[in-house]
């Protein structure tokens, strides 16, 4: 279960990294826009920043930690996840073979392996651990010093 959640987490990641220019774009356009604005045009423009602000804030946050994740794999477990689930090319197994210069199988249990690792980063899920959302635990952790 946890570790299908994580490969369209990976993919979610990879469209929402390449969605953020458009974001940014959006929220700095209504920017510009509301500055000359009154009355009830700028409470729709407001309103419509704002919520584009959010999108920003959680998608940065998103990127941010999927990207430190990523960043504690080794090389080849970071590199197998990104072409298996991130960056995926037609050839992705066996341009991994020739690079790697290793068998399918190793491919395959070396992105198994990582997908566990990440899956445990993630998710904080571990058979004989129970459930814990790190993320979440990350973000009580903030909002407790913000206080």
């Amino acid at each position: 279960m946890f570790r299908h959640a994580m490969i369209e987490d990976m993919k979610k990641y990879s469209l929402i990294k390449k969605s953020m220019p458009y974001v940014i774009g959006r929220v700095v356009s209504l920017e510009s826009k509301i500055e000359n604005r009154q009355g009830e045009e700028y409470d729709m423009l407001s309103e419509e920043l704002s919520n584009w602000r959010k999108i920003r804030a959680d998608s940065e946050e998103f990127i941010r930690d999927m990207d430190y994740c990523l960043s504690q794999l080794s090389h080849r477990e970071e590199q197998s996840l990104r072409r298996f689930f991130i960056d995926r090319s037609r050839f992705y197994v066996e341009d991994l073979e020739l690079e790697w210069n290793v068998e399918r199988t190793t491919v395959y249990n070396v992105k198994n392996r990582a997908l566990d690792k990440m899956t445990f980063m993630w998710y904080g899920y571990r058979k004989d651990d129970g459930y814990r959302n790190i993320r979440r635990t990350k973000r009580k952790e903030n909002q407790s010093r913000k206080k």
